[in-house]
């Protein structure tokens, strides 16, 4: 039921509220009362029936039944839920409103929450569109995990000679231009989140640039090498000591990897 999707609902008698709180507990509110519900009736319908003078059915047995908004509204405040509702609006207003209409004054931004917070929302959404859609997530899981074994076993099976450089280099190949492929994917799910984007920068939930934050850290990720070199150049006010540090600190890790190859008998082939 749609119904069940809500946290909290809200019921409206002439203009007033006769409850706010949990969704769940909005029928036994009712019910406690002194109304109940008709036959086959569901929870929606009798939260709009109750404000139905005519549409809600009284409890046999039970006196004091408020009838009337003024005595409805004079329920519900005397109850716990309503105080709740207060704690919950004063909570809010400690947390967010001060610190956050200071925060819009000063940087003139329409946007109600920080930039960290929007990523983590959109983050948390991300995750929410990749769970709901378990079946593609996991076909493309074990088309990767089935091309990886066939690239394994293709490995496994080649000599260690010169005679496999061509075979290796056809296998690495097809790795990339698999995964290039594979990408291509996100071309539709971008187009088609795009209105959902502009609807966030219109009502100012989110900021457009935070879904780029993604693309960032793969940009960022490609480029992590050239980033290497830049923080080195950085480090150094002459440009021969930034080259020289650069070209040992390479050649270590040249060596490294050299030798950590040949421990596992990658350059031990015959040639």
């Amino acid at each position: 039921m749609l119904y069940d999707l809500f946290d909290k609902v809200c019921v409206i008698y002439e203009g007033r509220m006769a409850y706010f709180g949990p969704a769940d507990q909005a029928r036994q509110y009712f019910i406690d009362m002194g109304y109940e519900l008709a036959n086959r009736q569901t929870t929606p319908d009798f939260l709009v029936a109750i404000t139905d003078p005519k549409g809600h059915i009284p409890r046999a047995g039970i006196s004091n039944i408020p009838r009337t908004v003024s005595e409805f509204v004079e329920y519900f405040l005397k109850l716990s839920i309503a105080q709740m509702n207060r704690d919950d609006v004063n909570e809010y207003k400690d947390d967010y409103v001060g610190i956050w209409t200071m925060h819009m004054r000063m940087s003139k931004a329409p946007f109600t929450i920080s930039i960290p917070m929007q990523a983590h929302a959109v983050m948390q959404r991300r995750v929410q569109i990749l769970m709901d859609s378990k079946s593609a997530t996991a076909m493309k899981l074990f088309s990767f995990i089935f091309q990886g074994i066939i690239v394994g076993t293709v490995f496994l099976n080649s000599p260690e000679a010169t005679s496999a450089y061509f075979s290796r280099g056809g296998v690495l190949c097809f790795v990339l231009l698999f995964a290039a492929l594979s990408s291509m994917a996100e071309i539709p799910a971008l187009f088609i989140q795009c209105p959902i984007v502009h609807r966030q920068e219109t009502t100012a939930m989110y900021h457009p640039f935070i879904e780029g934050i993604f693309y960032l850290f793969l940009f960022t990720m490609s480029v992590v090498m050239k980033a290497w070199f830049w923080g080195i150049a950085a480090s150094f006010k002459s440009e021969a000591t930034a080259q020289s540090v650069a070209g040992i600190m390479l050649l270590g890790m040249v060596i490294y990897t050299f030798v950590h190859s040949s421990q596992h008998g990658v350059f031990n082939a015959d040639i």
